[in-house]
């Protein structure tokens, strides 16, 4: 096994300090490699960036101007690559460890680097960059799509969070061989944290006998969280006693806060807004029911495993990627994230089935603690230098 491994990502944005899922899935593996004993050092973009770069092209405008911005500021970043490989060599060069590279394209330089010096280097793909509509433009997909395939056949493995994205990258080149599946973990310090629940729901002003489904996390289109609130207006409306908290902030959370009022829904959904990591698995705790109502079908997405390690009753969606990490009515109800009525059918499913619903819980956590941490998820990454 190494006993040493530098860990790098390249996007503008990277830092260890990022409080959003991104930053917690950085944060999970390294702790975890820490765990097992391997020496881990950075380099993150945020460091390592001009600050020019976010004054210049923060796409802050809509439309055509912005997805111009993101291009320019994809042109920037591919003009000053050259700068930064050379700025970054003697780092590398002086670190002497394997490389583990969480994919940030446009930068190459880390590749570049490993390749013209030998050193062992795997590189991380949480999606494919050509398809992602949530991080780039149409453009920015074109220039991605022509860079992704060359440069992830220099590594000497790429790993990949799901199945989905397997069968991707082997459809357009990448060898079989190359190609390994790690799915994303949950912190054991997560599963062991004390139980909050009272704490919060009395935080919230929610006595324990209220019927609590929730949502924790990032706040994106692809989440589907509207349909979620159009699915709970309806159940509110055949007066079923049930209440929504979702938890998070994001690129939706000002549509989703006005929608819900427009629904005259106030009373029914509250939203906390961003919380601190360390208050999340009390948060958790305080839901009845867990929920995430919309994930593409390539993610692996950790805030399941999340609410599987605190034991919740959890409902998702039918899609390859959360079909890897629990099974239909033996670890979660999933449902077609593309019908509201089967969101709003899976709530009352396990409203009228807790004896079930509570034993399919029991199970996801055992399955999670078993088979689904970072400790598990860094053994692998370490096994494949």
């Amino acid at each position: 096994m190494i006993d040493k491994l530098l860990y790098v990502c390249m996007n503008p944005n990277a830092s260890l300090d990022l409080v959003n899922g991104w930053g917690a899935h950085m944060r999970g593996t390294i702790e975890a490699l820490l765990n097992i004993g391997v020496n881990v050092s950075t380099i993150m973009g945020a460091d390592n960036h001009s600050k020019v770069l976010h004054s210049k092209f923060h796409a802050s405008s809509s439309g055509s101007y912005k997805e111009l911005k993101r291009l320019m500021k994809v042109a920037y970043l591919i003009s000053k690559d050259n700068i930064l490989k050379k700025k970054l060599g003697g780092k590398i060069l002086d670190n002497n460890s394997p490389v583990y590279e969480r994919l940030a394209l446009p930068s190459t330089a880390i590749g570049r680097i490993c390749k013209e010096n030998g050193i062992p280097w795997i590189v991380e793909v949480n999606a494919p960059l050509a398809l992602d509509t949530y991080f780039y433009g149409s453009l920015e997909k074109k220039i991605m799509a022509k860079m992704e395939l060359p440069y992830l056949m220099l590594s000497s493995k790429m790993i990949v969070v799901s199945y989905w994205l397997a069968n991707y990258y082997k459809g357009i080149g990448i060898p079989n061989s190359q190609i390994e599946v790690v799915h994303n973990g949950v912190d054991e310090k997560f599963i062991l944290k004390k139980n909050n629940r009272s704490l919060v729901r009395s935080t919230l002003c929610l006595d324990d006998t209220q019927i609590v489904i929730g949502y924790v996390g990032n706040m994106a289109h692809y989440h589907n969280l509207h349909t979620l609130i159009g699915a709970f207006q309806e159940l509110i409306s055949e007066n079923i006693k049930i209440k929504l908290i979702l938890v998070g902030n994001g690129e939706v959370f000002e549509f989703l806060f006005n929608y819900t009022k427009k629904l005259k829904l106030d009373d029914a959904i509250m939203f906390t807004g961003q919380i601190p990591r360390d208050e999340v698995s009390g948060y958790i705790d305080a839901f009845d029911i867990a929920i995430l109502p919309g994930n593409p079908p390539y993610g692996c997405p950790t805030k399941l495993l999340e609410y599987g390690a605190r034991k919740k009753i959890v409902l998702a969606p039918n899609v390859e990627g959360v079909q890897e990490l629990a099974r239909h009515m033996e670890h979660a109800y999933l449902f077609d994230q593309t019908n509201m009525q089967e969101i709003k059918k899976g709530i009352l499913w396990v409203l009228k089935n807790k004896i079930q619903a509570y034993e399919m819980a029991e199970a996801f956590y055992e399955h999670v603690c078993k088979n689904l941490t970072w400790n598990e998820t860094a053994k692998k990454i370490v096994s494949f230098y």
